[in-house]
């Protein structure tokens, strides 16, 4: 059965993305490590990285069903709200674009001069920042540079190292502007901390609902 309540999930790492990692001292699928969260507590599903979202969704309902011991049906919402997750997490992507795309619209012909001056400025990088090399692992750099918005594709764990990370040491690994991967930060602590509410009030309504359904 799926567990419900508790706060276990904010000391959870998100599993590596490998197609097989060692648990236990045993090598076992990516998706059963990652079906073993959902069974101990389905808010675990908030902390996922899309990819992780995608190989649970990608799993047989079958084989899922036998690994969080739930029956076909269950396994089929469950998988539902999986894509429905992934769906949100999309239209969060282009809605903020559109948002960042009229802003820049508004704002291209102020103060051109100025912003040409402060682009040189901002691009210098300290030149004894370039020998310090980044801790984060090379699927994040990836997933930075790659995606749109990319603090809605990264797992918790995967944010913490990125608000972990020096600011101008993630700048030179990912050739952008110092300020740019402040901003950068800042969106990835600000979707941990959404996701600690979004966690906290499903644990909240779970242990309520088991109240109600224990009352006599």
């Amino acid at each position: 059965m799926f567990a419900d309540g508790g706060t276990a999930w904010m000391a959870r790492e998100s599993v590596d993305l490998q197609d097989v990692m060692e648990l236990d001292g045993l090598e076992t699928p990516k998706w059963k490590a990652l079906a073993a969260q959902l069974k101990e507590n389905l808010s675990n599903i908030i902390i996922m990285s899309e990819a992780e979202l995608q190989t649970l969704i990608e799993v047989p309902v079958e084989d899922l069903s036998r690994e969080v011991s739930e029956s076909h049906d269950k396994v089929r919402v469950l998988q539902d709200t999986l894509q429905r997750v992934l769906d949100r997490r999309e239209e969060e992507r282009q809605s903020k674009q559109l948002l960042q795309l009229y802003l820049q619209a508004i704002t291209r012909d102020e103060g051109s001069g100025m912003s040409s001056i402060a682009a040189v400025n901002t691009d210098e990088v300290d030149a004894g920042q370039q020998s310090r090399t980044p801790l984060l692992a090379v699927s994040i750099i990836k997933t930075l540079k790659e995606k749109k918005l990319p603090h809605l594709s990264l797992s918790n764990s995967e944010l913490e190292a990125v608000t972990n990370e020096d600011s101008n040491t993630l700048a030179v690994a990912l050739n952008w502007k110092t300020q740019k991967a402040v901003e950068l930060q800042n969106s990835c602590l600000q979707e941990l901390q959404n996701r600690s509410q979004q966690a906290q009030c499903l644990n909240s309504l779970a242990t309520l609902s088991k109240k109600t359904k224990y009352q006599p």
